[in-house]
Formats: structure tokens, sequence, C-alpha cells
């Protein structure tokens, strides 16, 4: 795990504290490496760390925050954006890759079947239309999205996330209507049925692209790997930061039952309201229920799109394999992070009943 810069956050002081999050922010959407990223950071926090221990405020360091942040940037090469464009590209063709695969095993199983059966003429059920699309997607989300958290991060720190989201979608619409109409009007049976060899092709040269260029950066993770224990720091450290996430949780509860008219929960009566929480088997996974429904949707939309359906029992095969596999991926990740929130809250009720036990 890399962001070292992470293990001294809660070092700095408010103002200090407030900078450095803008800086990072400014410094990630400048489409450099991961790499790049973090010697960036790390030169700002150590910066930042000295001045602090010598007294001065963070206005002393940075001076007028955007030239700061522009300097910092500015011998960000091509080659780092370039190694930031494969990355952002890497988790679709994880996906494409296996697909691939399994148009590969589909034509050998069918070779039998196949009168004159010749690999270069063999067409697999993916459309090199689709690919382009969710290219010329990743970009647009990645890259306008980014442009705009760049132009607002400093002036408006506070909208910034918001106005990127709400520019990001709107382009992803316009690009994903677009795409739609034009498929529409030219007919899309033209791009139906891409050569296997080629997106098998075109998958190797992208991974050994991508491994020739990330080379540096699998050696700099691998030397200077950071596990969970150092990021988290030490056990007194951890349940100080979960002490201040218990009593802000504490005050909405209240404010919640001040709302309703209830007298507000005692420290021990919370600690109680707590510990059935952590006994609770069952919470309402709604996002993860919610991100497995949208991109079910967006995938039936551009396989859609790329005229991947040839009756409505495909559709619904279609949604039904895609929602299973996501359910079962969704649900992993849910348990996942119910079972590291209630280890960590049964940390802080056992602190704090050993605290009032005293």
């Amino acid at each position: 795990m890399l962001n070292s810069y992470n293990l001294y956050i809660d070092k700095l002081n408010p103002d200090y504290k407030e900078s450095f999050k803008k800086i990072s922010d400014y410094v990630h959407a400048n489409n450099a490496d991961e790499i790049k990223n973090e010697e960036i950071l790390s030169e700002v926090m150590d910066s930042f760390l000295e001045a602090q221990n010598a007294g001065k405020i963070v206005d002393q360091v940075t001076g007028d925050l955007e030239s700061f942040c522009t300097q910092l940037c500015s011998d960000i090469g091509i080659r780092s954006r370039i190694i930031n464009f494969f990355e952002t590209l890497h988790p679709m063709f994880v996906v494409i890759s296996l697909f691939c695969i399994m148009d590969l095993g589909d034509m050998i199983a069918r070779i039998p079947d196949i009168e004159g059966f010749n690999f270069f003429t063999y067409r697999g059920r993916d459309s090199i239309f689709g690919y382009l699309l969710g290219i010329l997607i990743v970009f647009t989300a990645n890259y306008i999205g980014k442009a705009v958290a760049k132009k607002y991060v400093l002036s408006h720190p506070e909208k910034y996330k918001k106005i990127s989201l709400a520019v990001t979608v709107g382009s992803l619409a316009i690009v994903v209507g677009g795409l739609f109409y034009l498929s529409r009007r030219s007919g899309v049976d033209e791009y139906n049925g891409t050569l296997l060899w080629v997106t098998i092709l075109c998958c190797m040269v992208f991974w050994v692209i991508y491994r020739l260029l990330t080379r540096e950066s699998r050696r700099y993770k691998k030397e200077n790997r950071i596990s969970f224990g150092e990021l988290a720091g030490s056990q007194d450290a951890l349940l100080e930061d979960i002490e201040k996430e218990e009593m802000k949780k504490m005050s909405k509860v209240n404010a919640k039952r001040a709302r309703k008219g209830e007298a507000p929960l005692s420290l021990d009566d919370f600690i109680e309201y707590e510990k059935a929480e952590i006994n609770k088997w069952y919470n309402k996974p709604l996002f993860h229920v919610l991100l497995a429904i949208v991109i079910t949707v967006a995938a039936v939309i551009c396989t859609y799109i790329t005229g991947g359906f040839e009756s409505v029992t495909d559709i619904i095969i279609f949604i039904a394999i895609v929602l299973s596999c996501e359910a079962l991926l969704m649900y992993v990740m849910y348990k996942a992070t119910r079972l590291w929130n209630k280890y960590y809250l049964q940390k802080w009720v056992d602190s704090k009943e050993k605290e009032i036990g005293e």
C-alpha cells in the first residue's frame, strides 16, 4: 500500500491539514501516475511537518496556494500522463481480457462443429464498437471530471466535488446519447462480431505496453510497501480516531432524538446502543445494492447500443447473469466492510466499558 503521507496527516494542525487536503485534490486532478503523486505529496508532507515544528504558519510555506500547486505539478511530464492513461484503462482491459478468454474458450469448444474452421476469420461475440464506447466513456469520466476539479478545487473547495460530478455525469450523458443516436442511424451490424484475433492482439498490445510502463512503479511499490498496521498507527491512536467518530455519531443520534421530542442518550445508553449495532447480523446494504443495479443498467445500455441482444430472452438472461455476479461481489464487499467496522466498534465499546468500570 502506498500513500505513505497518510501516516502523518493527523500530525498536522487544522490549517496545515486543510491546505494539504486542497493540495492533494489538486495534484490528483492533474492526471499524473500514482508514483508521481506519491512523490509530490510526500515532499509536501515533509515540508509541512518541518515548517509546523519550526512554528511557521502554513501561508509562509505555500504563499499563494494556486501558484504553489501549479509549481508542484509543473514537472509532470508526458510519460507520467501516459502511464496515468494506461492506469485508468487498466480495469477496463481486465474485463475485456476476461471476455476475450471466454470467447477463446467458446471458439475452442465449437471447433469440431465448424467445417473449414479458420482462426483468422472466427468472430467473437464482442463488438469493437463496444470497446471503443467503453474507452471513450472512461476517458470522458476521468479527464473531464478532473479538469473541472482542478479548476474549482482551490476556489470552491466545498463545492468542487459536486460541480465535477455534475459535469462528468452531463458529459457521459452527451457521449452515450450521441453514440446511441449514431449507432441507430448508421446501423450497428457492421460492428458486430469483431475478429477474435484482433481482440486478442489489442489486449496483448495493451498488457505489454502497460507492464513496460509500470515496471518502475511496481518496483517502487514493492520497496515502499506499507502495511495496514503501519497506516492505522498504534492502537491508542486508532482508538482516539474511533472515539471522535463515535462522539460525532452520538451527537447525530441525540439530535435526531431531540427532533422527535425524545430524551438524549447518556454515554452508557449510547454504548448499549452501539453494542446492539455490533450484534445486528444484517443492515440494509443500500449502497452495494444500488451500485449493482446501476452497473447492470449501464451494461444493458452499452450492450444494446452495440447490438448485443437478438431477443428479449437474451436481455433477461444477460441481466440475470450480470446481477448474480455483481450481487455476489457486492455481498463479499459488504460483509468485509461490516466485519472491519464490527471489529473496531467492538474495540471502542470494550475500551469505554473498561473506562467506566475503573
